[in-house]
């Protein structure tokens, strides 16, 4: 999903509001959101509410996105590699133009006969992607949003989605297959 309706997600709570007040003032600084920001700020609901609406100007063909772009580019340590990874979209709706940045290091060092793929730690440990939100109408970028926990709501938003559509009106009992970091924000009410 783009990154417009990562954007969508943050919006819906408000906490962009404030940007008006600068705008008129004639100048307009974006505002960083951390993974606790958005902690603070999206629920699981809002997140279904928002994936409703992406797929639905998805549908209409209202919204706009591309596949998922991947550059590789060696680094200076022999064997390692650099990709970056991107994603777009607009979402007339949201009134939001977003792109998903993820920068991440991988190496395939070869064991005995086999060869494997290894993700590289990054020296601060840390997951490092963002989203970068612009203005529909005026392209002015409007926030710099850490991405780790709202790549979880969009994938509890998604799988929310799929429930309210394909669940029985009288289940009362979930499965769910796999697991991991992503799966997190699933199996909330």
């Amino acid at each position: 999903m783009n990154a417009a309706t990562h954007y969508r997600l943050v919006e819906t709570t408000g906490h962009l509001n404030r940007l008006s007040s600068v705008a008129e003032k004639g100048f307009l600084m974006p505002i960083l959101l951390t993974n606790e920001d958005v902690k603070k700020l999206i629920t699981p609901q809002t997140a279904v509410e928002v994936m409703k609406e992406t797929y639905r100007s998805m549908a209409e063909g209202t919204g706009v996105t591309r596949t998922r772009s991947q550059t590789f580019g060696e680094t200076s340590k022999e064997g390692t590699f650099v990709e970056l990874r991107t994603s777009d979209g607009i979402i007339p709706a949201f009134r939001a133009v977003g792109m998903r940045i993820l920068p991440d290091l991988h190496s395939w060092p070869k064991i005995g006969d086999t060869v494997r793929h290894d993700k590289v730690p990054k020296a601060n440990k840390k997951f490092l992607a963002f989203n970068l939100i612009f203005d529909l109408d005026t392209a002015d970028l409007q926030a710099v949003v850490q991405d780790a926990h709202l790549q979880q709501m969009r994938i509890a938003g998604t799988h929310g989605v799929a429930a309210d559509y394909l669940a029985r009106k009288d289940a009362s009992r979930i499965g769910v297959l796999g697991s991991g970091r992503m799966a997190r924000g699933v199996l909330v009410d």
